[in-house]
């Protein structure tokens, strides 16, 4: 039986290959300008392409521990929250996972942000846009925007 407490964490030459396999692979189903021609909005429905797509990459990351690193650049590249329980899930999941935070190219904010939602909101995206270290583009959706707009949202709100 193998010592655990030696064991090497760094990845051995074979784990590489497979993970540059896997880039080319996956680079091949998602292409670089895919998130620009598919529709992010929720008014095609939960069968739409871009949705399909996106269980497609959560799946992927889930077929075993080597492929969860691959898939997960392709995951976290373009990154649409439509929801406030989507900021806070992200948020937690680069609390634990901080390198997934360096995968995020684009960000798009596209949630309405209540009054009774603001504090979580408020706790949630500090964290996320620290985290993305190599964002190219950050998308602020017209709901989103709106939701600060509002003669009743609390003036002294700090982000």
């Amino acid at each position: 039986m193998q010592d655990l407490q030696n064991t090497n964490t760094s990845p051995s030459a074979a784990e590489r290959m497979h993970h540059i396999a896997l880039d080319y692979i996956f680079a091949a189903i998602f292409p670089d300008d895919e998130e620009n021609l598919l529709d992010h909005s929720v008014c095609r429905g939960p069968d739409s392409v871009w949705c399909r797509r996106l269980r497609m990459k959560k799946a992927l990351m889930l077929v075993s521990p080597a492929w969860t690193i691959p898939a997960a650049r392709y995951l976290y590249r373009d990154i649409a929250l439509r929801r406030v329980s989507s900021l806070i899930a992200l948020a937690e999941t680069l609390g634990k996972n901080p390198e997934y935070g360096c995968m995020i190219k684009i960000l798009r904010l596209e949630c309405i942000i209540s009054r009774s939602s603001n504090k979580l909101a408020s706790h949630s995206i500090l964290p996320v846009l620290a985290n993305c270290t190599n964002l190219h583009s950050l998308h602020l959706g017209t709901l989103f925007i709106s939701s600060f707009l509002t003669d009743d949202w609390p003036r002294d709100t700090k982000f």
